[in-house]
């Protein structure tokens, strides 16, 4: 676990150079109300601060659950050997095998793109640069893109893409959910949360869904099985695909939960805590059937990245700077409680022990 509490001590020394550094001359709006755009300069930054975490994810051996389905996928393709797997994470693939590299430059450009989309996400629309960056490690979402690398490419190109909600520029947003799909065909759903902004649920509309949601839990569960048994996806009814209920994950997403309620009416008006609370909202009711949907905990992160932007925006509705500081410790201690017993104890995505490439090279 030091090497990437060191990355991510790495990371907040560069993130706060970045954030010193940002340039006086950056592009004014436009007539059409774009937000600020950083330049060439800045972006490097931005770049240079996620390459601690980059680096170290690019430079892992055997580390993640799925590390070895990937090599396989690289090794089918450079067979040419039927796989089936989406256009742009076959398109990187094929590319690095044409260049004459192993399958080590995949893991390299897969860390890239997560690594700098989802820093330019943070830098675009956190209110706690640092904060966003510290929730990116400890909510196990960064650990997670070494496992599950084709759906964090995707949710990387989606979280980027959300400032373009923001903007309220469709098009742009619609080319993002579209390049995500190339990666996984899950963020197709992503053309729906575009609309989340124009959802205005009042507290009691909330509460109403979610009460209503536990309550169909039985038949929920009943319907699931129906329909899986007898067809080919009945093999995600074993208990290989189903996850126990988490009532550590459960509290910290009612935690979250009733923050947004707090500065429900401060937050209310702007589209994109609508957006965000909307989205969080449906991670809590993929919370309450975690342990009956097959794969449920591969829809929980996708939802729940963008908590890394959700948290800091309520936090920072809190006037006092005493107050703020303590509720930030507390999210971290709590997010961090729960990287420990996930990531350490239950040793979940297989990242640790970390094990490097470089190992291997210097074995020579």
């Amino acid at each position: 676990m030091i090497i990437y509490l060191s990355g991510l001590l790495a990371s907040l020394v560069l993130v706060g150079m970045a954030i010193k550094c940002k340039p006086e001359k950056v592009i004014a709006m436009s007539y059409r109300g774009r937000r600020n755009s950083y330049d060439v300069m800045h972006g490097l930054l931005i770049i240079i601060s996620a390459s601690p975490l980059i680096i170290i994810s690019a430079l892992r051996e055997n580390v993640g659950t799925d590390f070895g389905g990937y090599v396989e996928i690289f090794e089918k393709i450079s067979n040419s050997d039927r796989t089936y797997v989406e256009y742009g994470y076959f398109l990187i693939n094929k590319v690095v095998y044409l260049l004459g590299i192993d399958y080590r430059g995949v893991f390299i450009i897969s860390s890239l793109l997560i690594g700098v989309l989802i820093y330019f996400a943070i830098y675009n629309l956190s209110e706690n640069i640092t904060l966003s960056v510290i929730l990116y490690v400890i909510t196990i979402n960064y650990f997670n893109s070494m496992n599950i690398v084709r759906q964090y490419i995707a949710l990387a190109i989606f979280l980027f893409g959300l400032k373009y909600v923001k903007e309220k520029n469709i098009i742009k947003y619609i080319i993002c959910v579209l390049a995500a799909s190339l990666f996984h065909k899950s963020l197709l759903l992503g053309f729906a949360i575009y609309f989340f902004q124009y959802i205005k649920l009042s507290k009691k509309n909330i509460v109403i869904i979610l009460t209503m949601s536990a309550g169909l839990l039985p038949w929920v569960k009943k319907y699931i099985w129906e329909i899986f048994s007898s067809t080919y996806y009945e093999i995600y009814l074993s208990d290989k695909y189903l996850n126990s209920f988490s009532m550590t994950y459960a509290c910290i997403n009612i935690f979250i939960l009733l923050l947004a309620f707090y500065f429900y009416n401060r937050l209310k008006s702007q589209a994109m805590y609508r957006t965000l609370l909307n989205i969080h909202i449906c991670s809590v009711v993929v919370t309450i059937y975690s342990g009956i949907i097959p794969l449920a905990y591969r829809i929980l992160w996708s939802l729940s990245l963008t908590n890394i932007l959700f948290v800091p925006m309520l936090l920072q509705c809190i006037k006092k700077v005493k107050n703020r500081l303590l509720a930030q410790t507390a999210i971290i201690s709590i997010y961090a409680v729960f990287t420990f017993l996930t990531i350490c104890m239950k040793t979940y995505n297989d990242v640790i022990p970390y094990k490097s490439v470089l190992s291997n090279w210097l074995s020579y």
